[in-house]
C-alpha cells in the first residue's frame, strides 16, 4: 500500500488542478482587463505550486518500496500530463489575452492619439479666436484713433481757413492803407507844388514886377 504522504500530496495536487481548471473555464475565458491579469497571475502561482507538489511526489517515489514504485510512477506520469495539459491551456488562454490586450492597447493608443490631436486642434482654434479677437480690438482702437486724428485735422483745417481769412482781411487793410498813404503823398506833393507856385508868384510880384 502506498505511503500516506504520497496520497496526501496527490490530493493536494488534484485540488490545485481542479482549482486551475475552474479558474480557466469558469472565469478566465470571460474575464477582461485587470481581472484577467490577476487570474493569470493566480494561475501561474498555482501551476508553480503544483509543480512543487510533483517534485515532492518524485521524492516520495524514490523513498517508496520497490514493489509500489511502478504504480506510483504511473500515477506521477499521469499527474505530470495533467499539469502539462493545464499549463498548455493556460498558455493558450493567456496568449489570447495577450493578443487581446495588445489590440486594446493599440486601440487605446489610437484613441489617446485622436484625443490629443483633437485637443491640439481645439487649442489651435482657441488661439486663432483669441488672435482674431485681439486683432478686432486693435482694429477698433486704430479706427478710433483715426477718427480722433480726423477730427483734429478737421479742426486744424478750420483754423487754417480762419487764419487765411484773417490774413486776407489784413492784406486788404494793408492794401487800403498803402493806397491812402500813396494818395496822401500825391496830395502833399501837389500842395507843396501849389504853395511853391504861390510863393514864387508872390516873390515875383513883389520884387521882380516892373513898376
Amino acid at each position: 500500500m502506498m505511503g500516506d504522504a504520497f496520497e496526501t500530496l496527490e490530493e493536494d495536487f488534484k485540488e490545485l488542478c481542479d482549482l486551475m481548471r475552474r479558474k480557466i473555464d469558469g472565469r478566465l475565458i470571460n474575464a477582461q482587463g485587470e481581472e484577467r491579469k490577476k487570474l493569470c497571475r493566480e494561475l501561474e502561482k498555482s501551476s508553480s505550486d503544483a509543480q512543487a507538489v510533483l517534485t515532492s511526489l518524485e521524492a516520495e517515489l524514490q523513498r517508496a518500496p520497490a514493489y509500489e514504485r511502478s504504480t506510483m510512477r504511473n500515477k506521477l506520469t499521469a499527474h505530470k500530463r495533467s499539469l502539462e495539459s493545464i499549463n498548455s491551456r493556460i498558455q493558450q488562454v493567456t496568449h489570447g489575452s495577450s493578443d487581446l490586450d495588445d489590440m486594446e492597447a493599440a486601440h487605446r493608443a489610437k484613441l489617446m492619439q485622436g484625443t490629443r490631436s483633437l485637443q491640439r486642434a481645439s487649442e489651435s482654434v482657441h488661439r486663432s479666436r483669441q488672435i482674431a479677437s485681439e486683432t478686432d480690438e486693435i482694429g477698433v482702437n486704430i479706427i478710433g484713433e483715426l477718427d480722433r486724428q480726423g477730427e483734429v485735422l478737421e479742426g486744424t483745417r478750420d483754423r487754417l481757413y480762419e487764419t487765411q481769412g484773417a490774413l486776407d482781411k489784413s492784406r486788404n487793410i494793408l492794401r487800403g492803407m498803402a493806397v491812402r498813404v500813396f494818395t496822401n503823398k500825391i496830395i502833399m506833393v501837389v500842395i507843396i507844388i501849389v504853395e511853391l507856385a504861390i510863393l514864387a508868384g508872390v516873390v515875383y510880384l513883389r520884387f521882380f514886377r516892373p513898376k
